[in-house]
């Protein structure tokens, strides 16, 4: 949990965040090459989450998610991923969720921490426009009102 005291010794209310060890910085490919077309897709999302991983850069941040998909996480992640990659700061975002633990795992643009309190802001103004009807997504993940 991660939370700053006043001078009086009042905490805020606390965010959870947790911070990896620093990763050396990387310059990324232009594109993800995927080897072995031959191999089903699930392979080829494992292949591409190690790739991520071992070329990004900054901070990682594990985030918690809690889904209000009735399925769960893993059958909604699409969302909840372009979500993550939309935060405030972040660089690149694992393709692989851990749905077990309700967890994904995020790579900042910096090796510094997240501005949790306006990632906060950002989920709730994404929730306020899922629950919306005049908002349409444009494909892109950019969801602007119609």
């Amino acid at each position: 949990m991660l939370f700053a005291l006043s001078e009086s010794g009042v905490p805020s209310v606390a965010e959870m965040v947790r911070v990896g060890e620093p990763i050396e910085p990387r310059h990324a490919p232009a594109a993800f090459e995927i080897r072995s077309p031959g191999r089903g897709h699930l392979e080829h999302i494992r292949d591409r989450d190690e790739q991520v991983a071992a070329w990004a850069s900054g901070t990682r941040v594990t985030a918690g998610l809690t889904s209000t998909c009735l399925y769960g996480l893993a059958a909604c992640w699409a969302g909840a991923y372009q979500t993550l990659k939309s935060l405030a700061g972040v660089d690149t975002v694992r393709p692989i969720a851990d749905a077990v633990t309700s967890t994904a795992d995020v790579h900042l643009q910096h090796h510094g921490l997240p501005d949790v309190t306006l990632w906060s802001e950002q989920f709730r103004e994404g929730e306020r426009q899922l629950r919306d009807p005049r908002f349409r997504g444009n494909g892109d993940g950019d969801a602007r009102g119609t």
